[in-house]
């Protein structure tokens, strides 16, 4: 008897050994704020995080189908050969089947191990961590106990009046609540902004030089100059340098560089920024603050 505790909890402790818990380290998490630029709008951030993952997610589940269709064709080949070793009489047939086979199964190793290194390796998140295995809705047939069609009718207008009260107190709490509309909720969200207005911000931000640049901000300086298109930019070169576009990277930060001075000098100057466009390339125009503008970029 004493020693049936003992056993239960040997198997027990055995058993949470034998499971590997290595594959919870690697969570990752979209909306984690740690790695991000202040001065990047986080929800930009996360929805460019989550695009690199589902991208990176897609390369290497295309990587992984490309290594099993290898390893089943080799495998096919090498039961083809097994048979052809089983059967041939001539030796120097087999020992070049035999050589073929040596190099078949050497592949398919190879290949394995990289399956293998992928999955362990495998960055968990909300989409891969689980999956429904069951899913049902269940709705109740029984009658609810207490309707107000159930009460007496004495007790039934009281308590449809008392409905009644509640119902417009409420409706008075959440007007009070969301009081008038405030320019904030005005503003165009980030995600409607880009998605009107990418195609004018990518050809912004390519632009080849300062005079064109100017051009442009003249004509949609509106559009250009507010906040997200900033944050646009920025979001931009980050993409543009992990895909190794250094070059383009840095014309881009050099544009969202322009965006960013001009809001920045027409606050100094207490004026909207589609009004100091001019002052500002003529400005940088000239050698001091264009050397100035040049080590600020860099």
């Amino acid at each position: 008897p004493s020693s049936a505790p003992k056993n239960f909890y040997s198997r027990r402790v055995l058993s949470m050994a034998a499971f590997n818990y290595s594959k919870w380290d690697n969570i990752e998490l979209s909306d984690d704020e740690s790695d991000c630029h202040p001065n990047i709008d986080k929800q930009s951030w996360f929805r460019m995080k989550h695009r690199a993952r589902v991208e990176r997610e897609a390369k290497e589940e295309k990587e992984t189908e490309d290594l099993l269709k290898a390893n089943k064709q080799d495998a096919e080949r090498i039961d083809e050969l097994t048979a052809k070793i089983a059967a041939e009489d001539d030796e120097g047939d087999r020992e070049a089947f035999e050589e073929e086979l040596k190099d078949l199964e050497k592949a398919v190793e190879k290949r394995e191990a990289r399956i293998a290194e992928m999955e362990k390796n495998k960055k968990w998140n909300v989409d891969n961590m689980c999956h429904v295995v069951e899913e049902r809705t269940i709705v109740s047939k029984g009658k609810d106990k207490l309707t107000t069609s159930e009460l007496p009718p004495e007790l039934a207008a009281v308590q449809a009046s008392k409905e009644a009260t509640r119902a417009s107190a409420a409706a008075a709490a959440d007007k009070a609540v969301a009081g008038p509309v405030t320019e904030r909720s005005q503003v165009m969200s980030y995600a409607d902004f880009t998605e009107k207005w990418e195609d004018l911000l990518e050809q912004y931000s390519v632009l080849p030089n300062d005079e064109a640049t100017q051009k442009l901000l003249m004509g949609k300086g509106d559009i250009l100059l507010q906040e997200h298109a900033v944050s646009y930019l920025l979001l931009s070169c980050l993409e543009e340098e992990m895909n190794g576009n250094h070059a383009k990277m840095c014309r881009v930060a050099r544009q969202s560089q322009v965006l960013s001075h001009i809001n920045e000098l027409g606050l100094s100057l207490r004026r909207p920024a589609r009004d100091v466009v001019v002052p500002f390339f003529k400005r940088i125009s000239e050698s001091e603050h264009a050397s100035n503008f040049a080590d600020a970029v860099a």
